[in-house]
């Protein structure tokens, strides 16, 4: 194990020739409108990177005007409504809150750092009135998105995908947040009777839980979902259709999103602001004490960038071997993470023996009657893989690791073959 801890450095630093411009991994994002509860006291709106531990709120510069917005008391105004990032490029996908008259937008941004470089819009309506918005943004499998528009009082749901193309999908009277399932084959969305499904494609949907004060919405693997009911975070079981209630806030209404982090099942969530104050962001773990991160605004939507992640499909042989990201038993990859590790599930149960290979950046290609997730140009044999799949890869406490990636895959010679996990992405924070 200390022959990995020094050998991560050397790796990262060849790493970071290739790793893309984007939302740092394991950071949550938020968007908010701008907000002026008095004469005196105006906030602007915009978008902004968070660290889930030590806070570190940091803004997304050189934004366009309409995601920053303006407010006239005492009322929140334009800015930025929703926020989800596409993992197939990294792309920052915002929608917009506007004025009577202007263009209902969703921008799809690409970053430098955490300077925009470069923002393509895709118009979605023009506003007949004041707060028409972008309610949701889900990001399929694909790369797609599926975006909630409410416009002059009528909601409409509609498929962009990678090249902008437009594609409707639903109307109703009133549509609220979206997510949707791990496969990309059902949307589930907020209506004013409660959380309804629908085929991707369109269709007939389905009332899946009944509740007129639902906000927020995060599809949870294998088949959950989390939304926030006035001042409590509720867990929803798709499979028994059972609500439960695992976080409260004091103040009634006060919790304004939430975002499960994967990794650890912690809540990063804020609080809106009261009166001429700020709200609050923080963590906790249900039912556990908020952890402050720091002040935030009118925070109107926040996303989280799981790591580690998992991307890809597995070549399966008489097992099937994947990722056990939710929870991950070592934590989240910060520096300094001695109990890091990996834990690699395997199904029908059996051993998950085999070797762990290192990539400097992913791939596709198909080897062996294998699907190789990683680049072959740069492979690396690391450790093998025990027979309970547990795999202990301690991080050094080294500055030069902070938001550089590393990507992993099992391979298993198996009963009915060669067989190989999913992708896995590792990307290393403070």
């Amino acid at each position: 194990m200390c022959l990995v801890s020094k050998l991560l450095p050397c790796l990262v630093v060849l790493a970071s020739t290739f790793a893309p411009a984007q939302i740092p991994g394991g950071h949550a994002v938020i968007a908010e409108v701008a907000r002026a509860p008095s004469a005196g006291s105006r906030f602007p709106g915009g978008v902004y990177v968070v660290h889930p531990r030590i806070g570190a709120i940091q803004p997304i510069t050189n934004l366009p005007p309409e995601l920053i917005g303006s407010a006239l008391p005492p009322s929140y105004g334009s800015g930025s409504n929703a926020v989800a990032v596409r993992s197939t490029d990294g792309a920052l996908l915002v929608g917009e809150r506007v004025f009577l008259g202007e263009s209902v937008d969703l921008h799809i941004i690409r970053l430098n750092g955490l300077a925009v470089a470069s923002d393509t819009l895709i118009p979605l309506g023009t506003a007949t009135a004041d707060a028409d918005r972008v309610e949701g943004i889900a990001v399929l499998p694909s790369g797609d998105a599926i975006v909630v528009t409410f416009i002059g009082g009528v909601g409409a749901m509609v498929r962009v995908s990678t090249t902008g193309v437009v594609t409707p999908i639903y109307t109703s009277g009133y549509l609220g947040p979206v997510a949707v399932d791990s496969r990309g084959t059902t949307v589930f969305f907020v209506t004013g009777t409660g959380i309804e499904a629908l085929p991707v494609g369109g269709g007939q949907s389905t009332l899946v839980h009944a509740d007129t004060s639902i906000s927020d919405l995060q599809f949870l693997p294998p088949a959950a979902l989390m939304f926030i009911r006035r001042g409590a975070v509720y867990l929803f079981d798709l499979a028994t259709l059972v609500a439960t209630n695992v976080h409260s806030e004091s103040c009634l209404g006060c919790l304004s999103t939430c975002v499960v982090e994967r990794t650890t099942g912690a809540l990063v969530y804020t609080n809106a602001p009261i009166g001429l104050g700020n709200g609050t962001m923080g963590w906790a773990f249900p039912g556990g004490t908020f952890q402050r991160l720091g002040a935030v605004n009118a925070t109107r939507d926040i996303t989280l960038v799981d790591s580690p992640s998992t991307y890809g499909t597995a070549t399966p042989a008489a097992h099937t071997y994947y990722w056990l990201t939710a929870f991950n038993p070592g934590g989240l990859p910060r520096i300094g993470n001695g109990s890091f590790g990996l834990q690699l599930g395997v199904q029908p149960p059996g051993t998950a023996a085999g070797m762990l290979v290192l990539g400097l950046t992913p791939g596709d290609v198909q080897l062996f009657g294998v699907r190789i997730l990683l680049d072959p140009a740069n492979l690396i044999p690391l450790l093998p893989v025990p027979p309970n799949g547990t795999l202990l890869l301690p991080i050094p406490a080294e500055p030069s690791l902070v938001e550089q990636s590393l990507f992993f895959q099992s391979f298993h010679l198996d009963a009915g073959g060669l067989a190989a996990s999913d992708g896995l992405k590792v990307t290393f924070m403070l």
